[in-house]
């Protein structure tokens, strides 16, 4: 979250970045501006957060929750993100279960059956 109007919030936004993506692997970020109402204390403008954005990869959106605006856009692209996410892994799983589904089957069909539980 960035606070378009505290000093050193954007410098922060870049160190966190940097850190999240050499902990995790393809996640998606959203850089949203925060506090857009108070515009004449205005540290970091929008066109410069909105180039770091673009050519970091992230969605950039700026809201207030004073005047509400984009608060609730920022909340569905938020939610947005993390359902697509987390269908792209399910997607991508999917096959491995299916994977591990056939060879269980044809495991248990090479166990020879005998004992107390043998038919016929």
């Amino acid at each position: 979250m960035l606070i378009s109007a505290k000093p050193g919030s954007f410098d922060s936004c870049k160190e966190w970045l940097r850190d999240l993506r050499e902990q995790s692997e393809n996640v998606s970020v959203l850089l949203i501006g925060n506090k857009s109402d108070l515009r004449n204390l205005r540290e970091v403008p929008s066109d410069i957060a909105r180039r770091f954005s673009e050519e970091n990869d992230l969605t950039f959106i700026e809201t207030s929750a004073l005047d509400n605006s984009n608060v609730e856009k920022a909340f569905t692209l938020v939610l947005t993100k993390i359902y697509r996410s987390g269908m792209a892994n399910i997607h991508k799983n999917e096959d491995k279960v299916l994977q591990l589904s056939a060879n269980a089957s044809q495991a248990s069909q090479a166990v020879p059956k005998n004992g107390c539980c043998r038919s016929g």
